[in-house]
């Protein structure tokens, strides 16, 4: 009876491991798409304008800085 349930249970952890695999793969190559218009974005105001951009003008929409938060743990402080 064991050996019968092992079967279906590996096939759903295989199928819960390429999935989660897939997940991965695109989520990295979602990153890779968003890199690219904004290091284009960099270059054309770089060469346009100045060396830097400012957010919120020309048309430069810029996503506020993500915080990191502080994790205590114990005795271990792990500060990000």
């Amino acid at each position: 009876m064991t050996t019968l349930c092992l079967i279906p249970m590996f096939g759903l952890v295989g199928l819960a491991v390429d999935l989660g695999w897939m997940e991965f793969i695109k989520k990295s190559a979602q990153t890779a798409a968003d890199a690219a218009p904004m290091a284009s974005l960099l270059q054309f105001q770089s060469t346009l304008y100045s060396t830097d951009f400012t957010c919120g003008v020309n048309g430069v929409i810029c996503q506020p800085p993500t915080g990191c938060s502080t994790i205590t743990t114990g005795y271990l402080r792990i500060s990000g």
